[in-house]
């Protein structure tokens, strides 16, 4: 079932719920199943090693939010009040046009301090000026993944932003995974990066740190590129505008610096 097809289901679903459930009560004072049920649900449905984490009211009136843990990723669903009925889809705020279950799922993924001092460690090259920062996780052959360079390095030249690149090669781009390698065995930069550059020079020291980044990455639960990480550990998936950029990267500031 595609992403457009699931929203439609969660919002029928979730229609549902509230059209025949007793007495409607707003989020806040709606009871939530226990985890022992819901545990129990999701070793039916689930792959096995799940793990419920979190429970909490929904965004919904009438839906729970649960999260859950599995191969190393926080993940996010629904249920309704009893527990007989899992969800599975995305919240979409429309007035907002915020998708909900996405900001739920990166919060529970929120990088640690110590896993952003372990991500300084892996930056392959850097760009900008500027107090400000953010993480650039990208892919030599990502064509969005260029656009969002160019415009941190436009971000850069203004003295508004700093960029530090983290190479994760995606299993869909051949040779993509060499070239990562090639940058960091041959100690080139961005330029170079930029170029496609490319070499046979496979050392094992390059090929430990690209696979050891990627795995990381995909425990949080990134998959794809180009994605920011914020100095509060928080990140975001899919091109972003300049605006909208410099306002979440210093948010994300305020917010480290504050120790929240």
């Amino acid at each position: 079932m595609d992403a457009t097809n699931r929203i439609a289901l969660l919002v029928v679903l979730a229609g549902l719920l509230l059209t025949f459930a007793p007495n409607p009560v707003p989020a806040s004072d709606s009871p939530c199943p226990d985890r022992t049920t819901l545990q129990q649900g999701a070793e039916k449905i689930f792959p096995q090693g799940t793990i419920i984490q979190e429970i909490s009211p929904g965004p919904v009136p009438g839906l729970c939010q649960v999260q859950v843990l599995f191969q190393g990723q926080k993940r996010i669903f629904y249920s309704d009040r009893s527990g007989k009925y899992f969800i599975l889809g995305q919240v979409i705020d429309v007035e907002a046009r915020a998708n909900l279950t996405r900001t739920a799922t990166e919060e529970a993924n929120r990088l640690t301090p110590e896993e952003l001092d372990r991500l300084k460690g892996w930056t392959a090259f850097e760009s900008g000026t500027g107090s400000n920062y953010v993480y650039i996780v990208t892919d030599p052959q990502c064509p969005y993944c260029r656009q969002a360079e160019e415009r941190l390095e436009e971000l850069g030249r203004q003295g508004r932003m700093r960029a530090r690149y983290i190479l994760f090669p995606l299993p869909s781009h051949k040779g993509a995974r060499e070239q990562c390698i090639a940058l960091l065995c041959d100690k080139k930069g961005l330029e170079e990066f930029k170029q496609g550059y490319s070499s046979g020079n496979q050392c094992a020291e390059g090929a430990g740190t690209v696979d050891e980044t990627a795995a990381f990455l995909r425990s949080k639960g990134i998959s794809g590129t180009p994605t920011y990480i914020f100095p509060d550990g928080t990140f975001h998936s899919g091109l972003m505008g300049n605006d909208e950029l410099v306002t979440r990267v210093e948010r994300a500031m305020e917010r480290s610096a504050s120790g929240r």
